[in-house]
């Protein structure tokens, strides 16, 4: 189960990253404040961890994520 992270955005409620292991991809989860739910597979651990630390988490993920990345609804 992914750990989930809240979020102060006015689009994103929380964010989450399960490591790439063997046999799965690294799978970055966003849980948006609409209640709908994104992973998106094969997001590098850097990428990760420069939209934990970044100051807007909605722009982050339009500019770094959300084109660069399929995305699949939960």
């Amino acid at each position: 189960m992914t750990e989930m992270i809240p979020v102060a955005s006015s689009t994103i409620r929380s964010i989450g990253y399960d490591e790439e292991t063997e046999h799965v991809k690294s799978r970055l989860t966003v849980v948006f404040n609409s209640g709908a739910k994104y992973v998106y597979e094969g997001v590098p651990r850097e990428l990760w961890e420069r939209f934990k630390e970044t100051e807007s988490v909605g722009r982050f993920f339009v500019q770094e994520i959300k084109n660069s990345f399929r995305g699949v609804k939960q």
